[in-house]
């Protein structure tokens, strides 16, 4: 069984086509998740950013996930972990969910599929995670739009190469920029994807870079201080601070 093991829960991938990874991880620990409010997770794949949203305090999270592989492994994951009442997995296409769903949240966030128009993979759930074919920028920030609360923040993880059409997206569906953070593995390196938060209501737009690590095996003090809290080589020292 392949098992990601965190702090408080850990994360079955056996059928999810998109595995945990440090992007995924330190975009989910970065996420703008305030105590009490209600998360819309779109693509939630095996269930890893709703999980971190549930330890950084959300009061209810909704996760939806078309593929079913990962929607059977985020469901499963859910329930193992100590939020269950907190954590809602729907299987279903974030469109038709959109167009039958009047709730509205106070966070929605996405890790999208980054490799737009390349050629499919001969496996099915690794095209639906890996390609953005079946749902496009412009199609995302609409359903970001209309599921959003008016004081609401869309929070999404998309590829540097991408990253300003992702903007004009936005920019064009409704929203306006706000925190743009790129993460790079190294600092001598470029970034390769952004962390990109977008709200309804103008507000500063705030550029910064995370540098994940700062030697081989070695997070940054940068990273630490997002990941501290979930990731398990970390948990002796917090113990041995309190």
């Amino acid at each position: 069984m392949a098992v990601f093991t965190l702090q408080q829960f850990s994360v079955s991938q056996d059928r999810s086509a998109m595995k945990v990874c440090t992007d995924s991880l330190v975009f989910g620990a970065m996420a703008p998740v305030k105590p009490g409010i209600r998360v819309l997770d779109i693509g939630c794949g095996n269930g890893l950013l709703s999980l971190i949203a549930a330890q950084l305090g959300a009061n209810a999270v909704c996760a939806v996930e078309i593929e079913p592989g990962a929607y059977l492994d985020a469901a499963s994951n859910f329930s193992r972990s100590p939020w269950p009442d907190k954590l809602t997995a729907v299987q279903a296409d974030i469109r038709i969910f959109a167009a039958d769903h009047g709730q509205r949240y106070d966070l929605i966030i996405s890790n999208p599929p980054f490799f737009q128009n390349q050629l499919s993979s001969r496996d099915l759930a690794k095209s639906l995670a890996w390609h953005a074919d079946s749902l496009s920028c412009a199609e995302l920030t609409s359903i970001a739009h209309r599921l959003l609360k008016p004081d609401g923040r869309f929070y999404v993880l998309v590829a540097a190469a991408s990253m300003q059409t992702w903007l004009l997206g936005a920019r064009q569906a409704g929203f306006h920029a706000g925190k743009q953070t790129g993460l790079r593995g190294f600092a001598h390196v470029e970034p390769s994807v952004y962390a990109l938060t977008f709200s309804l209501k103008p507000e500063p737009t705030l550029h910064e870079r995370l540098t994940v690590f700062a030697a081989p095996g070695v997070y940054s003090p940068h990273s630490r201080r997002y990941l501290e809290d979930f990731l398990p080589r970390f948990a002796a020292d917090n113990q041995a601070q309190q």
